[in-house]
């Protein structure tokens, strides 16, 4: 995840709402699980 144009956050997703609108995220570390929703100032960028 970017945030103020930084990477700030690594994890995996978990799961989404069926509008897209919200996506959880299980962050790496064991630092628990966030959501973000649309509107959000965050970016996810996808790394393979």
């Amino acid at each position: 995840m970017i945030h103020n144009g930084n990477y700030s956050r690594v994890g995996t997703v978990d799961e989404r709402t069926s509008d897209g609108a919200t996506v959880w995220i299980i962050l790496d570390h064991g630092l628990g699980r966030i959501a973000v929703t649309e509107g959000d100032r965050a970016a996810l960028v996808l790394i393979e």
